[in-house]
């Protein structure tokens, strides 16, 4: 279970984030028939928030993955320059 919005609190400082995040752990289960560069070019579009969409998208990607458990992840940067602030979720 991935309860977005507690996690994109702790990682992002606010919940509206939780969408993003969801729509990259639909996209990484391959339940969005999308290509990645799509989406985030979408997210470009928008115009909003955009590098945080971008970086809640990739959480939630990593989540899935299995190289955020317990979102220890103070190593990933993503493409849109954001470093995770350290901060630990317990797994959920």
């Amino acid at each position: 279970t991935l309860d977005a919005k507690k996690i994109a609190v702790e990682l992002m400082g606010d919940s509206l984030y939780g969408n993003p995040m969801m729509l990259g752990y639909a996209w990484q289960r391959g339940h969005i028939p999308l290509s990645r560069a799509s989406i985030l070019r979408a997210i470009e579009l928008n115009g909003v928030q955009t590098d945080n969409n971008k970086a809640a998208f990739e959480w939630g990607r990593l989540w899935l993955d299995g190289r955020c458990t317990a979102l220890r992840c103070e190593d990933y940067v993503f493409d849109t320059g954001l470093r995770n602030r350290g901060v630990i979720v317990e797994e959920i």
